[in-house]
């Protein structure tokens, strides 16, 4: 072995291709990222917001079709809607026309039956309510017309009218106090009613009712005075018969018989009330009161009936011309 003397020699420099240098060390890194970067770049800064953006649009999309198909929906059922209603008019319509055509021409069955027919669908309808309570009325079904009159006078509209008509339809059934209770309020409705005056002074409420109408050579004051008692039935018929025309002539005869009827009914003469009451019905002026009062009467065909809180029977005086 050989042994070197002197100062110790520099450590020897190795290149790189003699050594092998590891692949991490590599000087010249690759100028763009590895594909597995690429693809998640791409993911999230363009397929995750692309992706977003079409199902945001498709979402909508739906959503705008969604809210037009509920429009067009509530749209067609609004349609529907105003169809039915407007044939529910149409309808209502023709059932009123029948029944006022059917009234007008005296067949209270069918006015009734079309009345009621729109009754049931609008049972606040004041004109048909009136209507069919007159149809039950002039048939003599007296407690079905009262049954309409009180929804008529206490819920819809109260009015002399009505109010008169039920003292009249109560007055049949035996109950002249509350008749007379209608009549008082169906004159203070219409102070100068001259009509209801004579109702409530033949009915044996008291003449004072009569003393605004006495005055006068009105018709209305002729009656007034025959049945506050000073005037006599045979003065008051040939006035009547003194009328301008047949029309009117039928109709002051009507009248006339049928407050006489009324003061004998009143008085319990009930064969004096029948002649004057079918004189009255055969003037044939149906859309009278009077006429169909002694219609009613006729087909009662008794003594006016009274209750125990009814006032008493009118008392005529004995020198009182009949």
């Amino acid at each position: 072995m050989r042994v070197a003397f002197g100062p110790p020699s520099p450590e020897p420099v190795l290149r790189s291709e003699e050594v092998g240098a590891p692949e991490d060390l590599d000087p010249d890194p690759p100028l763009y990222p590895s594909g597995r970067w690429v693809w998640l770049w791409l993911f999230f800064v363009v397929l995750l917001p692309l992706g977003y953006a079409v199902a945001s649009g498709l979402y909508v999309q739906h959503q705008l079709q969604v809210r037009r198909a509920r429009r067009e929906a509530a749209m067609a059922r609004k349609r529907e809607e105003a169809r039915a209603q407007a044939a529910a008019r149409r309808r209502r319509k023709a059932q009123q026309e029948r029944a006022e055509r059917a009234f007008a021409q005296a067949r209270f069955a069918e006015a009734e039956e079309a009345a009621t027919s729109i009754l049931r669908l609008s049972p606040t309808v004041p004109r048909m309510r009136w209507l069919r309570a007159r149809a039950r009325y002039y048939q003599g079904k007296l407690e079905e017309a009262e049954q309409d009159l009180d929804v008529l006078i206490e819920k819809l509209v109260p009015a002399e009218g009505s109010l008169r008509t039920r003292g009249l339809v109560r007055a049949l059934q035996g109950r002249r106090g509350e008749a007379l209770a209608d009549l008082r309020a169906a004159l203070r409705l219409s102070p100068r009613s001259a009509y209801t005056a004579l109702w409530i002074a033949g009915l044996g409420g008291g003449k004072e009712a009569l003393a605004p109408f006495l005055a006068g050579n009105a018709w209305t004051s002729e009656l007034a005075r025959f049945v506050a008692g000073q005037g006599s039935l045979a003065d008051l018929l040939a006035r009547a018969k003194k009328a301008p025309n047949d029309r009117k002539r039928r109709e002051r005869l009507c009248e006339a018989h049928g407050y006489a009827g009324l003061l004998a009914d009143a008085e319990g003469r009930w064969p004096a009330a029948r002649t004057h009451y079918q004189a009255c019905v055969a003037t044939g002026v149906t859309e009278f009161i009077e006429y169909r009062w002694a219609e009613q009467r006729l087909r009662q065909d008794r003594p006016l009936p009274a209750g125990p809180a009814d006032p008493p029977l009118l008392e005529r005086d004995e020198g009182a011309p009949r």
